[in-house]
């Protein structure tokens, strides 16, 4: 018993001491970080979809800033305001040094998210120390951290858990600034909100509430002043201070990307909202019910006290905040599209617990929400043997999970090979033994799989760009040396058989069978060599980086520029072509697609030779119905068209604009000079 009292005591001596909150968060820390160099040791997963193209992203990034590949700009930070890959470049910059130590996706994952771990650890802390006291900081800082949610982001290559680490780090210097009057936080604030906004775009709705809130307040205060004047301008310059800093640092890139941004946010915005997944993302997605049930009773004790109310006014203001803008501007509901709110969740699931009056009762509480989130976290990292998968309870009409032995994508790790490095090696030492050129043009036909996709065939073949191989994920087997297959049933095999028996009548090609691999889902991926009988492609010797390009009627994006239009508007492709004056041809190949029934003479579309940026068109052709052949064969267009400029780097665009979507199918053309 002495002895007991002895620790007791000395516990209570070291959290009165000036950093034992640090020490406890730098133990929060090392816990996760040791934790993640664990979990990756031991999975060996590909990434999924998302986390492969932030890779894939990244390592442009790479390219731009280490291999010097860089287009006409001769300024760094030009080039990488210009630079659109549909998200905005902060994230993956912080990646680049990582690059020098590391290469695998693994050892990448780790580095990068060890300096979100930290911005998030230490602001969440921050926060609650300065809205309430030292204990909530302290909770609230290991309740985000082992939120199923953001403790699965630790071990992926994603943008959201590194976006809430900027959601918390820019609210906490919101407070330090304390309402615009300390000049330092709001600079501070300032590089913050540039580094939130460079992160992903949907930043601002996470932290426009407490700004909004905090204006608010100052202009209420600022009523009670005898001053008035005075108590404004100081607070007015600071916070525009702020707002210069946050321009200067982040306009750049919203302007030079501003047309394909409005192009992206418009079909972004189809998507049907459903009204009801914010609740039940915030419970079986972020945070699961057992957790979720101490943010519920912090909102009901906030409403009971004048003075809960009074500090978590911004809180429930910020929330209330988000989930308006949400549901009026961001249209798809995932689940993590939504993560960030839990900076405020994190309060006010903590608050209350260190303000219980009745010590017995107090440590009783806060002993089970410790218990329930050391439990959490080894459920999401490692799972637990003696505990069932997932528990979910019904509540009227839907299902809560009570807990779950996995997080987001990701749960306890898996040992699993998916053959995705070995097939590149294939690739590279066949073409060697083929004597096919660099760089070794790859496509797929391939069932989705989490595991097994598109995005991760473009990841590695540009991770392991030495082989030579680049990887299109359009399937534009006419222009490709190999490609991959898999499926999940035999009825997609054959269909993909027979499609390529016909197509091999009309273009001439063969598949030959490579090798096959098999993958731990109980299918098998084949890799085939594709051989040209006949060459039907003819090249003008000026043409440097002329692309091939086929498609279905569907849009296809690159890394350049594209021509808005309505919807009606099919680009078939857009590379920079550095044609000499002349006159040319251009020579498409099309047919319609099976099934289509067209009226006899009908105008079913208009091909156009255009420079997007110089607003010049070249030249245009339409298409009647009866142009085609009856068989259903491919049909030559022609377009004649003449380049008076005599810029290297003219760009352009070859857009083919259908006034009856999804009647043609395109399958190559040609740039060749006219006599």
């Amino acid at each position: 018993m002495t002895k007991i009292l002895f620790y007791s005591k000395v516990i209570k001596k070291l959290f009165l001491t000036k950093n034992f909150d640090y020490i406890i968060l730098s133990l929060f820390f090392v816990i996760i970080v040791f934790s993640n160099i664990v979990w990756l040791k031991i999975d060996t997963q590909p990434p999924h979809w998302d986390a492969a193209r932030h890779f894939w992203t990244s390592l442009h990034y790479k390219q731009i800033v280490f291999d010097g590949e860089r287009e006409q700009s001769k300024y760094l930070l030009k080039e990488l305001s210009k630079r659109y890959y549909y998200y905005p470049p902060f994230f993956y910059l912080t990646t680049l040094p990582i690059y020098f130590i590391a290469k695998s996706a693994d050892a990448v994952t780790l580095s990068a998210n060890i300096f979100y771990i930290f911005i998030l650890i230490f602001s969440t802390y921050g926060i609650g120390k300065i809205i309430w006291n030292r204990k909530t900081g302290i909770l609230a800082s290991a309740f985000i951290s082992v939120s199923p949610m953001i403790l699965s982001f630790f071990r992926e290559y994603q943008l959201d858990m590194p976006l809430t680490a900027m959601v918390a780090l820019s609210f906490y210097l919101l407070l330090k600034s304390q309402q615009f009057s300390r000049l330092k936080y709001s600079i501070l604030l300032g590089f913050s909100l540039a580094g939130g906004m460079l992160t992903k775009w949907t930043f601002p709705i996470f932290i426009i509430g407490p700004i909004i809130f905090i204006i608010g307040a100052v202009i209420i205060q600022a009523l009670k002043q005898k001053n008035k004047i005075k108590y404004l301008l100081l607070r007015i310059g600071n916070a525009c201070i702020c707002f210069l800093v946050l321009s200067i640092l982040s306009f750049p890139w919203y302007w030079y990307n501003r047309h394909q941004l409005k192009i992206d946010f418009t079909n972004n915005g189809s998507i049907t909202v459903n009204k009801g997944a914010y609740l039940t993302h915030m419970i079986n997605s972020h945070t699961y019910l057992a957790l979720f049930v101490f943010i519920t009773i912090g909102v009901i004790i906030t409403f009971t006290l004048k003075n809960n109310f009074k500090k978590n006014t911004i809180l429930l203001f910020s929330i209330a905040t988000i989930f308006a803008l949400m549901q009026k501007y961001i249209k798809n509901t995932d689940a993590r599209y939504m993560l960030p709110w839990l900076v405020y969740g994190s309060i006010l699931a903590s608050f209350w617990l260190t303000n219980i009056s009745n010590k017995l009762f107090k440590n009783f509480i806060t002993s089970i929400f410790i218990i329930i989130m050391v439990v959490n976290f080894f459920l999401v990292s490692f799972g637990l043997n003696f505990l069932p998968q997932s528990l979910p309870i019904r509540i009227g009409q839907n299902k809560y999970t009570l807990f779950h032995q996995g997080g987001y994508t990701s749960g306890r790790p898996v040992t699993e090979n998916w053959q995705i490095e070995n097939i590149l090696s294939d690739i590279a030492q066949d073409s060697k033994n083929q004597n096919i050129p660099q760089p070794i043009k790859l496509t797929s036909q391939i069932d989705d799989h989490i595991r097994f996709n598109n995005w991760g065939l473009i990841y590695y073949s540009l991770l392991h760009n030495t082989l030579g191989i680049s990887y299109d994920d359009f399937n534009k087997i006419y222009w490709s040396d190999y490609i991959i297959t898999r499926f999940d049933n035999a009825d997609s095999e054959k269909k993909f058989i027979l499609e390529k028996e016909r197509e091999q009548k009309d273009i001439g090609f063969e598949l030959f069978l490579v090798n096959e691999y098999p993958l731990p889902n109980q299918t098998k991926a084949q890799l085939y060599r594709i051989n040209i009988l006949n060459d039907r492609f003819s090249f003008v010797p000026e043409i440097d980086n002329l692309e091939k390009v086929g498609c279905n009627c569907q849009i296809i994006y690159d890394d350049s520029k594209i021509i808005t239009g309505n919807n009606n508007d099919i680009i078939l492709f857009g590379p920079y072509i550095p044609l000499k004056s002349g006159n040319y041809q251009l020579s498409l190949w099309a047919k319609t697609t099976k099934g289509s029934s067209i009226p006899a003479n009908q105008d079913i579309g208009n091909i156009k030779v255009y420079n997007y940026e110089k607003n010049i068109e070249y030249g245009n052709s339409t298409i009647f119905n009866t142009n085609f052949d009856l068989e259903d064969r491919w049909t030559k267009f022609i377009v004649n068209f003449n380049i008076t400029n005599t810029d290297r780097h003219d760009k352009l665009e070859f857009v083919l604009i259908s006034s009856m979507p999804n009647t043609l199918k395109i399958l190559k053309y040609e740039i060749s000079p006219k006599e």
